[in-house]
C-alpha cells in the first residue's frame, strides 16, 4: 500500500474527519481513499485535467464528500 494512503487508514483510525488529496486521478482511487477512512476528498490537479471526474465524483459521493482544491499548478 502506498505511504499515504497507509498513513490515511493509521490517521483515520483516531476518530478524526479526514480529508485526504493528492493523486487521487479516478474514482477508483477516490473509493479506495473513503474506504480506508477519509471523511472527504480533495481533488487538485486532476479536477483541471479532468473536470468529468469531479462531476462523475460529485454525482456518486455527494458534494458534502468531494471538494477542489485550487492549488494546482501548470495543469492546463
Amino acid at each position: 500500500m502506498p505511504t499515504n494512503l497507509a498513513a490515511l487508514q493509521r490517521i483515520a483510525r483516531i476518530g478524526l474527519p479526514v480529508q485526504f488529496g493528492g493523486g487521487m486521478r479516478s474514482l477508483d482511487d477516490i473509493e479506495l481513499a473513503l474506504g480506508l477512512g477519509a471523511q472527504r476528498i480533495v481533488l487538485g490537479t486532476a479536477a483541471i485535467a479532468d473536470p468529468d471526474l469531479v462531476a462523475a465524483a460529485v454525482e456518486r459521493y455527494g458534494s458534502e464528500r468531494i471538494a477542489v482544491g485550487i492549488d494546482a499548478r501548470q495543469a492546463w
